[in-house]
């Protein structure tokens, strides 16, 4: 059956239907228009927080732009860390201080000025909110510096600004300085505009510290630059020097050969200033006009090397043919022989005297460059090392040599000084051996000054005789008496009070020393020293020294065996004091003897009239109680108490006897003190009344 549409036979209808239609598209449109302006808002707000947060990272990919560029220069990144917050951070000022060394300093500025000029020192004692937040590492944020507790607070603050932030630079923990930004509303910043400032002062921070480890970087660059120059330097030098110390000609060749070679010369030439003239010291090369080295040359202003030695200044030729004969005629005659053409020259200074010169040639006109005359003028300070290295090396063998002939010295007068304490040893141990003394006094001088035989000789009224004698000669036993006169070498000497040093004996005539001449040949004397004891200027013997060689002594020698005829001295001293003392003690015994012996006698002549006197007070005082005469009883207390003491003192003599004779025995026993007191009173006081004098009592606490 066909579907009949009624709505197309009937108009009205389909118009009421296109208007229901048309009603409800309108409706979707309304809301499409209500979502749409939705859209469009958050589409607005979504673009505005990318433009700020594109302005934002715009804003620190410029500072980061800057701190790239400018690693030694902070200024640039500071300037623009202001310039971009001031506009970021909707203020109308922004300021860098750093601190530096204690000081605080206006770095940058931007806008209108919160404090002030750039290079200004800020008072890092002040109580402001931009010291606090950099001393307390921590951000301040001022809302309203108009309230009265922030005027209570910071009473010398400024208030031109109505809301400020400060944020601090952190480097390591430690506060450098801060940015402080300020307003003239009191409008408090944002969390979000105090966490962008706090990303500026981080990259801040950066860029104050890539600027100090860019100049600690450069600083250490400039170190190791001038310290790897001087090294090179050094092994240039070393190198040259290190296999001829002390061989100049040696040194000298390399130095030529060097300097040729470095500073693309044909010929080197090394001379040598010695008393006023030029002397050739070393040459390398094919140019000719060098005759033989050790060439003498006279030095003046017509040659070249004359002419660098007399201005002591580098004197570079471009073409030495070219100069005028009648200014520097020599110069112009040696480069018409030897076909020389540019000629460099350049002294060699030693404290801005020139000691020689360094010459280099060229067969060819070529002008030596910069680095080539700096590189010749290194190789004349080369060769100035290379001549001072040699003198201090000479010197160094001279003071070697003396240094050998002073350790010589030292061990000499180490080994005199050991064989005089064993002296003085022996003289210590055994004060009273005169014989063992001497021999040892004779044994070492023996042997220190290289003695055949040495014999010690005393003096026995008008004689001396022999009393140590050491040696292999035999010639002065033991005992030996001789005159003492000027006839022989050891009375001389004791006669003169001086040493006699005869080089040799034999040579000597009989009239000079009758006895000495004939007695040296007999036993074949050759050299002869005689140094005579002195004490206190007289002399109470001699030394006697032999040699059976011609070997005449040395100065030490005859001053070493006066150091031995002292000693000799000492040791006869020495006996005779202990002799002395012997004697002495053996008297002092005697003595002592007579002295025990008087004790002894004295004590039994006393105690017995003593012990009589003590018995008899005793029984007087007993008879005058029995009696009742009381008044005699003190007195007869005090003679009885004094008897006791006189008694006691007698004992004490007695004791003091046994105590040197060891025979006392010690017995510790208690005593009263106040008996002890009573006795002393007794004793006393007699004494004291006799001169009117008042004798004192015991205390209470000592009575019985």
């Amino acid at each position: 059956m066909a579907k009949v549409d009624v709505m197309a036979d009937d108009p009205y209808a389909r118009i009421a239907q296109l208007e229901a239609e048309n009603a409800t598209l309108h409706g979707e449109n309304a809301a499409l228009r209500e979502r749409e302006a939705l859209l469009v808002s958050q589409a607005d707000l979504r673009e505005g927080a990318l433009a700020e947060a594109l302005e934002q990272q715009t804003a620190t990919g410029e500072i980061l732009r800057v701190i790239a560029a400018s690693w030694a220069d902070v200024q640039p990144v500071l300037d623009v860390i202001t310039s971009s917050a001031l506009p970021l951070s909707r203020s109308v000022g922004a300021q860098i201080t750093i601190w530096e060394g204690g000081v605080g300093r206006v770095a940058a500025i931007a806008g209108v000025a919160l404090s002030d000029e750039v290079g200004h020192h800020i008072d890092l004692s002040a109580h402001t909110p931009g010291n606090i937040a950099t001393r307390e590492r921590r951000t301040i944020h001022i809302p309203d510096r108009s309230t009265l507790t922030f005027r209570t607070e910071f009473p010398t603050a400024r208030t031109a600004r109505r809301a400020t932030l400060h944020v601090p630079l952190i480097r390591e923990g430690e506060g450098i300085g801060q940015i402080n930004l300020g307003r003239d509303a009191a409008e408090p910043y944002s969390p979000h505009e105090i966490a962008l400032l706090e990303t500026f002062a981080n990259q801040a921070v950066i860029a104050i510290e890539n600027a100090r480890l860019f100049e600690e970087l450069e600083q250490r660059n400039r170190d190791l630059s001038e310290s790897l120059e001087r090294q090179t330097a050094t092994s240039e030098i070393l190198r040259a020097i290190a296999d001829s110390p002390n061989d100049l000609d040696g040194v000298f060749d390399a130095v030529a050969r060097n300097a040729a070679r470095v500073c693309g010369a044909d010929d080197a030439v090394i001379s040598r200033v010695e008393h006023g003239q030029q002397r050739l010291a070393a040459h390398y090369g094919p140019i000719g006009g060098i005759r033989n080295p050790g060439e003498i040359r006279q030095t003046n202003r017509t040659s070249v090397v004359g002419l660098a030695i007399e201005d002591r200044k580098t004197v570079h030729i471009l073409d030495l043919a070219a100069v005028s004969p009648e200014e520097m005629p020599i110069a112009y005659e040696r480069a018409r022989q030897s076909g020389q053409r540019t000629t460099l020259a350049t002294p060699m200074l030693r404290q801005g005297e020139a000691i020689g010169a360094i010459m280099i040639r060229r067969l060819h006109v070529e002008a030596f460059t910069e680095a080539q005359i700096a590189a010749l003028e290194a190789f004349a300070a080369q060769a100035v090392i290379a001549i001072e290295n040699a003198r201090l090396f000479e010197e160094l063998e001279q003071r070697n040599a003396e240094l050998q002939e002073s350790n010589r010295q030292v061990t000499e007068a180490l080994e005199q000084q050991t064989v005089t304490a064993e002296v003085l040893r022996v003289i210590a141990a055994s004060p009273n051996d005169l014989d063992r003394v001497l021999t040892a006094v004779a044994e070492s001088a023996a042997r220190l000054c290289e003695i055949n035989e040495i014999v010690i000789f005393g003096i026995e009224g008008a004689s001396v005789v022999s009393m140590a004698q050491v040696g292999t000669m035999g010639s002065a036993p033991r005992g030996l008496l001789i005159p003492l006169n000027r006839q022989t070498i050891q009375g001389r000497a004791i006669v003169d009070r001086r040493p006699v040093h005869v080089p040799d004996v034999q040579a000597v005539s009989d009239a000079e020393y009758p006895v000495s001449a004939p007695f040296s040949r007999r036993y074949g004397t050759r050299s002869a020293l005689a140094v005579p004891l002195l004490r206190e200027g007289v002399a109470v013997g001699v030394i006697h020294a032999r040699r059976n060689q011609l070997h005449p002594f040395t100065d030490k020698q005859i001053a070493l065996l006066e150091t031995f005829a002292d000693q000799a001295v000492i040791a006869i001293e020495n006996a005779r004091l202990f002799s002395e003392l012997q004697e002495a003690n053996q008297q002092l015994g005697e003595a002592s003897q007579h002295k025990s012996q008087f004790l002894a006698n004295m004590s039994h002549e006393l105690r017995t009239p003593l012990n009589a006197i003590i018995g008899y007070s005793e029984m007087l005082q007993e008879e005058a109680e029995e009696i009742g005469e009381e008044a005699f009883i003190p007195d007869l207390q005090r003679v009885n108490a004094a008897g006791k003491h006189l008694l006691g003192l007698i004992n004490d003599i007695l004791d003091l006897s046994k105590i040197e004779a060891g025979r006392m025995d010690l017995f510790v026993e208690r005593f009263g003190i106040a008996a002890m007191i009573g006795e002393v009173e007794a004793v006393g006081r007699p004494l004291a009344d006799k001169n009117e004098n008042a004798l004192v009592d015991r205390p209470a606490e000592f009575r019985p």
